[in-house]
């Protein structure tokens, strides 16, 4: 299936394009540009908090430990008010389907943080019919069940 739009998609599926991308081993980079290499994504966590617990990811020569917050837009990281939030200053990383908003993801504590938007990774409309290669694509978003 393939997804053009945010609307299109929810958290879930999010959650299982990010896990496609680990799985095949796809190179990411951040928002800025830096190299990002995931060393180990965390626990996958029901409970009110990030996405992923415990991650260890390396950045910009450096080794980050903490959580992973994903969502379908960048700008619901601030629409959920997790800039204002001190449970997400663990967060070492946030993840969403696709960059909305010019801002960047700033921690309740001033920490900027890395961002990646998963849209440039995967097969979608735009790709497909401007010619555009998709690095890592073929990873195929089944729509759950509601």
């Amino acid at each position: 299936m393939a997804l053009s739009t945010a609307g299109d998609i929810n958290e879930k599926q999010v959650t299982a394009a990010w896990q496609g991308l680990l799985d095949r081993g796809c190179r990411l980079k951040t928002e800025s540009g830096d190299v990002l290499r995931v060393i180990y994504p965390g626990k996958t966590s029901d409970a009110p908090g990030s996405d992923f617990q415990d991650a260890v990811i390396h950045v910009n020569r450096r080794t980050l430990k903490g959580n992973i917050e994903l969502h379908v837009n960048a700008s619901d990281w601030h629409k959920h008010e997790h800039d204002r939030n001190p449970a997400y200053n663990g967060v070492v990383l946030h993840v969403a389907w696709r960059r909305d908003c010019p801002e960047a993801i700033v921690l309740q504590n001033g920490t900027i943080i890395p961002s990646v938007s998963l849209d440039t990774y995967l097969q979608n409309d735009t790709a497909r019919t401007s010619g555009g290669k998709v690095p890592c694509s073929g990873i195929a978003l089944n729509s759950p069940e509601k």
